[in-house]
């Protein structure tokens, strides 16, 4: 993978995975418009930036990720969190977990029946267990208890690449 910005005459070989790329700039106005093109393609503008694979321009919004925030840096961010539910939402339809999950799902109703049938009153509830709903309410998330940030990043990247390599 190969990234290029026009005004910076290098080309960044991301794919040699025994090297590490290094870009200093110094120059504040160069800096700002490099990283602000990155970040608006991120988020789905357009820009100058080409990253490509094997010589074919790629989206940058789907192979890029910036970490612009180190202290306090959350592994749990809104899109991992929502992939991770999304996981374990395959897991139960899966041939391995299919069963567990149906006998999880009819025990939950089973139990709610029970509890509301306490009540002199009438209660009403959703038979059509959403397991993402019970993955939200239990706060399903990634562990963040690391020694130090560093150990959080890397952790971070790879998750992130996890999810992002399907």
């Amino acid at each position: 993978m190969k990234i290029v910005y026009p005004d910076i005459n290098k080309v960044f070989n991301l794919s040699i995975e025994d090297k590490v790329n290094m870009l200093v700039i110094e120059n504040q106005d160069l800096f700002t418009a490099f990283i602000s093109d990155v970040n608006d393609q991120i988020n789905g503008l357009e820009g100058r930036t080409v990253m490509s694979l094997d010589n074919n321009p790629v989206k940058i919004s789907s192979n890029l990720e910036m970490i612009s925030q180190y202290i306090p840096f959350d592994i749990n961010t809104r899109t991992l969190i929502t992939k991770l539910h999304k996981k374990f939402e395959d897991y139960t339809f899966n041939e391995k977990y299919f069963l567990q999950s149906n006998k999880l799902q009819q025990k939950i109703i089973e139990y709610l029946f029970m509890l509301s049938g306490e009540l002199d009153f009438d209660v009403e509830f959703n038979n059509e267990l959403n397991l993402i709903n019970l993955f939200k309410a239990v706060e399903l998330k990634f562990n963040e208890n690391y020694n130090s940030i560093s150990e959080q990043i890397i952790e971070y990247m790879k998750i992130d690449k996890y999810f992002n390599s399907d």
